[in-house]
């Protein structure tokens, strides 16, 4: 429900708040929700949940004929702890939508920051919650956060999760939760944060343990933009190349990983003149964007724009035209007319209309 009420495209939300309130109640009172494509296997399991007495009679039934000891102490206890983050889950959508039913939803608008921002004040009210429920909701919070463009609460809950993983002596959390605390501080503009940030984590990496193919690839990207963002063009090209280099050793590519660093060099090859290596780049980051999907639409559209932004620049004003318009029109439905992206595509649109009269 949560998901579906925060996704980008405004045709994949929910219609209104009041369809939204009505989803949380059908969740609340163990119905089918909307948000979710109603299988067989989930039908049956939201009704074994509404019919929880005699579903627990035969599981006592069952459980008699089970045998004792160490194997029925452990089930007891990943029962317990389902049954934790279940009543988590629950309180933290009762608490997240709170004054949403359908007599008031219609009256006002929320916002995803005020519904993070709720979500983040119960689980720090809540003691109970067990280590891994609590990391595993940080992280997607922190994502969230970021994804807005909410960098400070971000950067704080990517900074807890890089320290609960250090002290649960796991080195590959802790490194993943230093790269994305460096990409925060990037975002920021406080580079001097984000070197030391990335000194940190090359320090994790040298020490060895870290299991993750493409780490030392992700490593080496955010060199190169830290490169990129202080104007240091020698250097991030030289670094964005080993990322690739080392992105396409480990085998089958993380897309996501390859669209950005294709991006990333052709912004490099653009700031050191050579436009035709970066239409070209550009052009391979729009190709692995698209390929991973709708979730890759607003990473595809920025690599579009920067080929009509180039095209433009080389004085190809018809090419840049019939890349602009349709790449335009597209960031305006998902982002809305007020959003940098699509301003930015305006504003190249009106030069490639002006120099063709």
């Amino acid at each position: 429900v949560v998901a579906k009420a925060l996704q980008a495209a405004p045709e994949r939300r929910y219609a209104s708040a009041v369809a939204f309130a009505e989803d949380l109640q059908r969740y609340l009172a163990r119905q089918p929700i909307l948000a979710r494509k109603p299988s067989m296997s989930y039908q049956a399991a939201r009704f074994l949940q509404r019919q929880r007495v005699p579903a627990v009679v035969a599981g006592v039934s069952l459980l008699a004929l089970a045998t004792v000891g160490l194997q029925a102490w452990q089930q007891h206890q990943v029962a317990r702890q389902n049954q934790t983050r279940a009543e988590t889950v629950d309180g933290l959508l009762q608490s997240l939508f709170q004054g949403m039913s359908p007599d008031v939803a219609a009256s006002r608008n929320f916002n995803a920051h005020e519904l993070l921002d709720r979500a983040q004040t119960y689980l720090d009210s809540r003691a109970d919650v067990d280590p891994d429920t609590r990391r595993a909701a940080r992280l997607r919070m922190a994502g969230l956060y970021r994804d807005i463009g909410a960098y400070k609460e971000s950067l704080a809950l990517f900074q807890a999760e890089a320290t609960e993983a250090d002290k649960a002596h796991d080195p590959t959390a802790r490194a993943m939760a230093l790269w994305q605390v460096t990409n925060v501080f990037n975002a920021l503009g406080d580079f001097d944060a984000a070197a030391k940030a990335l000194q940190t984590l090359r320090s994790v990496m040298d020490a060895g343990h870290v299991v993750s193919n493409d780490m030392p690839a992700r490593l080496e990207l955010l060199q190169g933009e830290l490169a990129l963002l202080t104007n240091d063009i020698k250097q991030a090209l030289a670094a964005l190349a080993r990322a690739d280099a080392l992105l396409n050793q480990g085998g089958a590519a993380d897309l996501e990983l390859a669209g950005r660093i294709a991006h990333d060099r052709g912004m490099a090859a653009r700031l050191a003149g050579d436009i035709h290596e970066a239409k070209a780049f550009f052009e391979r980051a729009v190709a692995l964007q698209g390929q991973r999907g709708e979730g890759a639409s607003i990473d595809r559209l920025r690599a579009t724009l920067q080929i009509g932004a180039l095209d433009n620049w080389s004085g190809r004003f018809k090419e840049a035209l019939a890349i602009l318009l349709p790449a335009q029109a597209e960031m305006q439905q998902r982002l809305g007319a007020q959003h940098t992206l699509n301003i930015i595509a305006i504003s190249e649109l009106a030069r490639a209309e002006l120099r063709l009269g």
